[in-house]
């Protein structure tokens, strides 16, 4: 365990995984100043009180350094970390596990430990003893004699090299996620202004149909009670059951008491066509209207007559001219 009354730490950090990076290059003269560096860190009593033995089972890295920065103790946490052995790292100076270009970086560092200045905490790139670089984390305090003077540097070391490679991963994943979240959101976009455009030109065709309609079979008041619809060119199901929407509305609000189906302008009209006039016959006579049929093309008589209808319920007249005489006469007569 630590000896209290020989060795204090600066700094309150809980020390879980430390990079440290502060190098000072060695002079001439190296010799005399590292048995008096040394000698000074020994006689502190301070490496016999660390507890590095029993953090050698630890992933974290446990370094010690002299005066002039070179290793005094070194953990086999450290030893997988670098890959020198504690022989091989023992004096060494800190210069054989800092990549070149963070050299200069760390020398203010290294002068503040001294100065018992307090903790320093960094994160940079450090050579493994193959040469390769690995990321790690440091966090370093002075150890300070009872007097205060600092006699060495304590450093704990992490190696990040993994968890860099992932957060690196996870920030590209989430860039590419929030890029295909981007891009789908304008397709969205995109599509839903489409679909807006072809509503409005849905909107439109479907205004254009209706007045062509309008214009294709216009409701027209011939005389009081009296409506005539002249019917021209082709008939479908559709085009027939709007008008027989819009007629019998008509007739409703307006208390119509005859309708002139005139058909001079259609000269083709299959069975299930003329099957959708006769029930627009026999609607108007459910709403008190009598319907009459005028100008009626010999193909599509036949196609009447095929479908086996009661002709005696309807009325029709050959053109739209004795249809308007037939309804004025009706009119008289009192109906």
């Amino acid at each position: 365990m630590f000896d209290k009354g020989a060795l204090s730490l600066a700094g309150r950090d809980t020390y879980h995984c430390l990079c440290m990076s502060a190098i000072i290059e060695p002079e001439s003269g190296v010799g005399a100043q590292l048995s008096e560096e040394r000698a000074t860190l020994l006689q502190s009593g301070l490496l016999h009180s660390l507890p590095v033995r029993v953090l050698d089972d630890t992933p974290i890295g446990v370094i010690i350094w002299d005066g002039t920065f070179r290793v005094a103790e070194w953990n086999q946490a450290a030893s997988r970390i670098f890959g020198w052995s504690h022989e091989q790292a023992l004096n060494q100076h800190a210069s054989f596990i800092l990549a070149p270009e963070v050299r200069p970086l760390v020398d203010d560092i290294f002068r503040s430990l001294m100065r018992a200045a307090g903790g320093t905490h960094s994160v940079n790139d450090n050579l493994h003893h193959d040469g390769h670089l690995i990321v790690c984390e440091w966090h370093n305090t002075p150890l300070r004699r009872d007097d205060g003077q600092v006699v060495g540097v304590l450093s704990l070391v992490h190696d990040i090299s993994e968890r860099r490679k992932l957060e690196e991963s996870l920030r590209q994943l989430a860039a590419e996620r929030a890029t295909s979240l981007a891009e789908a959101q304008q397709q969205a976009a995109q599509r839903n202004q489409l679909l807006a455009e072809m509503n409005e030109q849905l909107v439109t065709i479907q205004r254009q149909h209706s007045q062509i309609v309008a214009l294709s079979a216009p409701l027209l008041d011939v005389w009081l009670g009296v409506l005539a619809i002249p019917m021209v060119g082709s008939l479908d199901s559709l085009r027939i059951s709007e008008v027989t929407e819009r007629l019998l509305s008509a007739v409703s609000e307006r208390r119509v008491q005859f309708v002139i189906l005139d058909l001079t302008g259609v000269d083709n009209l299959d069975t299930n066509n003329a099957a959708q006039l006769i029930r627009l016959l026999s609607a108007l006579r459910l709403l008190g209207a009598t319907g009459i049929v005028t100008g009626i093309h010999p193909v599509v008589a036949q196609i009447v007559v095929q479908l086996g209808v009661d002709l005696h319920s309807i009325v029709t007249l050959r053109s739209l001219q004795e249809a308007l005489r037939y309804c004025m006469d009706q009119s008289k007569n009192g109906r």
